[in-house]
């Protein structure tokens, strides 16, 4: 039956329900009418005006709304961006008012519900405890395909400040209301695409409210204009559309126009003048779509409506690999970050877009899309991020990153990590609190450059060293001035000797009594690569090793021949004390234990950090000191003796350069740089310079030692077996005699 019209006007909006009675809504621009329950919800879906009540009778409240959220639907589904815009917590009485609207639709049909969804939620996020009382509105048989539909619309958030996350929610008894089949489906999808649609945000994120262009990223461009997202469709064939461009520089730039007759390369020109960047060269440069999906878009001079590119897409402007590159710009291989950063591996290819294995500063700011990033915010987010200035990030800026809290924190998602970085950084404020634990996952001062342990940290730590270093060195020159200042004195050969005397002592304590020395010729670098190596010493047992030497003193006199002062030949007697080694054994072994060495932390405050191993071994339950002693004195075959023992074990570095990130250590800090200076006798001040600057981390191994197999030497009885072996032929002789012979 045709619909009646009300006062001679147009018929009402398709999907309005007929006025036969009941209040109706007319509007003050347009003229049209439609039922309305309530006078304080008349807005007129075409144009936003006010609308007049008329009075025509009484009409069900629940039909009217109904019919009220039908009609808004119909107009306004169309017109709708396809991207959602800034996120917005849902509130209580919003999501009671879903509730109750789903109840109403469930009637209806499933359709019917699907469409409250889309309109309701528009512009909002809910979190997993939401969409569990959202679901007890549909039939058992539709929730699986409405979450999956919350889920791909990127309406559902997962922060650890509203309870579990969405994974380990599908993971529980029940599965969100699901059957066990359809939660194990719908959790292989949420895994498979890496949380693309999981919305993460840190603690503590204020969630903005309301829709405003001008708070985009980068300011929009004043040539065009953007239409009301709520205008109903032109039935023009022109469709006005809004892209994003991300270049790769990291510059925004929103470009709207016609969709029927805009092409990707016109998209790609017009955000070239308003970023005032280069043109794109297709020889250099490709096109990504990131959001809805990811493809690359090969027909640049198409339509972006024949090509499927929907509203408020998100467009990467990237450069094409390059053949050839120098080494200071090759990317660290993502390989080396091995099975223990797995995640940060996923991570990273998630954020890497173009398959390359490297980051640009237009995908990182990609990834963090959400967070609604000023251009000022993003520059000094980046810069903290790209340590080396090298323009991109590897895996290592990745690792040197959130590995650390991700060793501490394995099951925080990988975003998670990142996204509360990123907070961290843009407001170093929490820095200033008194306890760390307010900072989240993060125990270091991530928000800082990274940085050394200063020269008062350096000084703090070698003071002695630093301190003997500097009077040879101030003595060595002293002595040389006073040397040739007294060139023709009895006393100048005493000042050469003494010269000389200092300046060996100064080069023995710069190479053998600094472990600096061995640190800065020995460096090692990725953050998975050095953890390996200090773990791998944990499953080893210590090896020992046992030393003697035996000596004695012999006094020596021989004659010696010299001339007196008055020209005459005479001789002296001289006696003379020598050392005499007459015994030498070595003995060594394996001691069985059980380690107790604590996961190895990394601390990633410095770029570079020198990390020094010690071994502590816990004897009190084996015979290890016992074994020792006793070979010692079965060894002892003269008057004095040298004794020594060590253990070790066989893989433990000694002190070294951990480099995090490959690239980071200056070009001078160099082994060859410091042999240098030290025969420059600038030692003291090179290190001074080089721990400065580094960290400073020690790593000890702890074993719970037991019984060592220990065999003892064949000749340490020797002499018990001639004293009994001399009485034993004593009493054979005198039973000979016939005399017989008693001890008593």
């Amino acid at each position: 039956m045709q619909t009646p019209l009300i006062d001679g006007q147009d018929p009402p909006i398709a999907g309005a329900h007929a006025p036969p009675c009941g209040r109706c809504s007319r509007c003050r621009g347009c003229s049209r009418t439609w039922p309305l329950p309530e006078p304080h919800l008349g807005v007129c879906p075409a144009c936003d005006l006010e609308v007049d009540i008329i009075e025509a009778g009484n009409r069900g409240e629940a039909e009217d709304r109904i019919a009220l959220e039908m009609a808004i639907a119909e107009s306004a589904e169309e017109a709708l961006p396809s991207a959602p815009p800034l996120p917005e917590l849902i509130s209580d009485a919003e999501l009671s008012t879903v509730k109750e609207l789903l109840h109403a639709e469930a009637c209806n049909g499933f359709v019917c519900q699907l469409r409250v969804l889309r309109i309701r939620l528009y512009g909002k996020v809910i979190h997993q405890g939401h969409a569990r009382i959202l679901l007890e509105e549909f039939e058992a048989a539709h929730r699986a395909q409405a979450l999956q539909e919350l889920y791909e619309r990127q309406l559902l958030m997962d922060s650890s400040a509203v309870g579990p996350g969405f994974l380990d929610a599908l993971g529980e008894q029940g599965g969100m209301g699901l059957t066990p089949q359809e939660a194990s489906v719908l959790r292989e999808q949420v895994q498979a695409t890496a949380k693309q649609a999981l919305q993460f945000l840190p603690e503590g994120q204020d969630f903005s409210s309301g829709f405003d262009l001008s708070a985009l990223p980068s300011a929009p461009p004043a040539e065009w204009a953007l239409p009301q997202p709520s205008a109903p469709p032109v039935p023009s064939a022109g469709e006005t559309r809004a892209v994003i461009v991300l270049h790769h520089d990291g510059g925004v730039a929103t470009v709207v126009g016609d969709a029927s007759r805009m092409d990707v390369l016109t998209v790609l020109s017009a955000a070239c003048q308003h970023l005032k960047v280069p043109a794109f060269d297709p020889s250099r440069h490709y096109a990504l779509l990131v959001w809805p999906g990811r493809r690359v878009i090969q027909e640049l001079s198409s339509p972006i409506a024949a090509q499927g590119v929907p509203a408020w897409a998100r467009v990467l402007w990237l450069e094409r690999p390059r053949s050839s590159t120098a080494d200071g710009e090759r990317p660290a291989d993502p390989r080396t970050a091995g099975l223990r950063f797995g995640q940060v591996l996923s991570t990273f290819f998630a954020l890497a877009q173009g398959g390359e294995a490297k980051i640009s500063k237009g995908e990182l700011r990609n990834f963090f899309w959400n967070l609604n990033l000023e251009d000022g915010a993003f520059a000094g987010l980046w810069d903290r991020m790209d340590t080396r200035g090298r323009g991109f990030l590897d895996i290592d800026d990745l690792l040197h990153l959130v590995g650390r809290a991700h060793m501490q924190y394995p099951t925080v998602p990988i975003d998670a990590l990142l996204y509360e970085a990123a907070k961290i950084i843009m407001d170093k404020s929490k820095w200033e609190l008194p306890s760390p634990a307010a900072v989240g996952h993060f125990d270091l001062p991530i928000a800082e450059t990274p940085h050394g342990i200063g020269v008062r940290g350096a000084c703090g730590r070698h003071f002695c060293s630093y301190f003997f270093a500097l009077i040879l060195q101030v003595a060595m020159p002293i002595l040389v001035v006073l040397l040739f200042l007294q060139e023709r004195s009895d006393g100048a050969q005493w000042m050469g000797i003494s010269a000389g005397v200092v300046y060996i002592i100064y080069l023995i304590h710069s190479f053998c009594c600094t472990r600096f020395s061995s640190a800065v010729g020995n460096r090692i670098s990725g953050l998975d690569y050095i953890c390996g190596i200090l773990e791998n010493p944990k499953s080893e047992d210590p090896h020992f090793r046992w030393r003697i030497q035996c000596y004695h003193y012999e006094t020596r006199t021989r004659t010696e021949h010299y001339t007196d002062s008055e020209g005459r030949s005479r001789t002296r007697t001289v006696t003379e004390r020598h050392r005499v080694n007459t015994w030498h054994s070595s003995y060594s072994g394996v001691i069985p234990s059980i380690d107790r060495t604590a996961r190895f932390i990394p601390d990633t405050t410095a770029l570079v950090t020198e990390i020094d191993t010690s071994l502590d071994l816990d004897f009190s339950q084996s015979n290890y000191l016992q074994c020792y002693r006793h070979w010692c004195l079965a060894n002892r075959r003269d008057l004095h003796a040298d004794e020594s023992r060590s253990e070790d074990l066989p893989s433990r570095r000694a002190p070294f350069l951990a480099e995090w990130t490959k690239g980071a250590r200056p070009c001078w800090l160099r082994q060859s740089a410091y042999v240098l200076a030290s025969f420059c006798l600038c030692s003291m001040c090179f290190r001074l310079a080089a721990q400065s600057r580094s960290g400073a981390q020690k790593f000890t191994y702890r074993k719970v030692c037991f019984r060592i197999d220990y065999t003892p030497p064949l000749w340490c009885h020797h002499d018990a077996k001639a004293v009994v072996g001399g009485l034993a032929v004593g009493l054979a002789i005198g039973a000979a005699m016939g005399h017989g012979a008693w001890i008593s």
